[in-house]
């Protein structure tokens, strides 16, 4: 969608203002998908190079910016080599496996 955009406003000899938008992975923090999180991330990446292949240093500026923040964080006390996406594992104080750790709910949850 941005190549498109630019494609499409580069045709306005006065300039133009484009601000694309990443809002998923805001809705990816609050539901605790660290997937979706950084997948729409990279998304953001892609969409931000497109705008930098597509214009010229010398008459655009690109600006990435945030409304607010989330912290990414590991949850809980996972085992070695746990995985980022997986649920977390809990250990036995040495080393060993228990199994998932679980929520107040009893259920398992992501890291």
């Amino acid at each position: 969608m941005t190549t498109k955009a630019i494609k499409i406003l580069q045709k306005n000899k006065k300039g133009y203002v484009l601000i694309v938008e990443s809002g998923r992975i805001d809705h990816a923090h609050h539901a605790g998908n660290a997937y979706g999180a950084l997948t729409d991330t990279i998304e953001l990446s892609k969409a931000v190079q497109a705008a930098d292949d597509l214009t010229n240093d010398s008459d655009t500026l690109i600006l990435g910016t945030a409304d607010h923040s989330h912290v990414f964080t590991i949850a809980g006390y996972p085992v070695r080599a746990n995985q980022i996406l997986g649920k977390v594992k809990e250990t036995d104080g040495k080393g060993g496996n228990k199994g998932f750790s679980l929520a107040a709910d009893n259920l398992p949850y992501t890291n």
